[in-house]
């Protein structure tokens, strides 16, 4: 599953220290910033260090996420070691980019992906 968006990054942010929190997900997570790979994550927390890999202006943010086998095997070879949280999988957020150094201090976005 992958989740896309393009978001505007201001000028006087760009330099600052920025990192992607991506909040709640189920399975394994893989971020690519404008084509290029930038981290991949098994368990939380679900945070990236984005510093320099977000230019000023437009940017792309992809994730990318990497279901685990709960849900072939809760209907494909029911067990009971399988529980119902583990048949979910995806981005359930909130999603958000932090500015450290910002003001007001160390700022944090709305929801990036929604």
């Amino acid at each position: 599953m992958e989740y896309s968006q393009q978001i505007q990054i201001p000028p006087e942010l760009a330099t600052n220290s920025i990192e992607l929190d991506l909040g709640r997900v189920r399975g394994t997570a893989e971020v690519i910033i404008n084509g290029t790979p930038t981290g991949i994550r098994l368990w939380r927390p679900y945070k990236f260090d984005v510093t320099g890999s977000l230019k000023p202006g437009s940017n792309s943010i992809s994730v990318r996420i990497f279901n685990t086998l709960g849900p072939h095997y809760a209907t494909g070879m029911p067990t009971r070691f399988i529980n119902e949280e583990q048949v979910e999988s995806g981005l359930f957020g909130p999603t958000r980019l932090c500015f450290e150094g910002s003001r007001p201090k160390d700022a944090c976005s709305t929801s990036v992906f929604h």
